[in-house]
């Protein structure tokens, strides 16, 4: 239905084979093809995912997420919105992942939610690419609230599923 609707409306658009869904939600997802050739010839179900309070693991990259608490005011002097969108996700880390998500607000205002999910190659990677955000974040006056023990809402809002539920 999707398809056909952006058909109609002059946009290029397929459905995506189970395979291609697949391999897109574990690209943006962080997942190692290497652990995942191996979990798929191997006898026993290992767990490949870990939470820990302030990340989450899949095979082996970490992430961690933020929620945007405070949105930079726009306007003259300020930093544009795709500025800012870029600086967020130019941290020297493998993945950096922004998500917008707009959605009917209270009065039927629109709501804007926003995410920033960092991956990294470990834990001390991790720490860094993080503390270089949050700098960064303040720098443009970005209120960023890292999503201590409940990283779930932030890495679904940063996968393509469209929302955070």
């Amino acid at each position: 239905q999707l398809a056909s609707r952006l058909t109609a409306a002059g946009f290029d658009a397929s459905i995506l084979t189970e395979a291609q869904v697949t391999s897109a939600l574990a690209t943006s997802a962080g997942v190692n093809p290497q652990a995942s050739a191996l979990a798929g010839r191997s006898d026993t179900a290992e767990r490949r995912t870990a939470e820990t309070s302030r990340t989450w693991r899949c095979d082996d990259r970490w992430h961690t997420t933020y929620w945007v608490g405070r949105w930079p005011h726009l306007g003259a002097g300020a930093a544009a919105s795709a500025q800012v969108v870029a600086l967020l996700t130019s941290m020297p880390a493998p993945v950096s992942t922004f998500s917008l998500t707009v959605s009917q607000g209270t009065g039927g205002m629109p709501a804007v939610s926003g995410h920033v999910r960092l991956t990294a190659r470990g834990a001390e990677e991790l720490v860094s690419v993080r503390r270089q955000l949050e700098r960064a974040a303040r720098g443009v006056k970005v209120g960023l609230v890292r999503l201590d023990r409940e990283q779930l809402p932030g890495v679904l809002a940063t996968l393509p599923l469209g929302g955070t539920r």
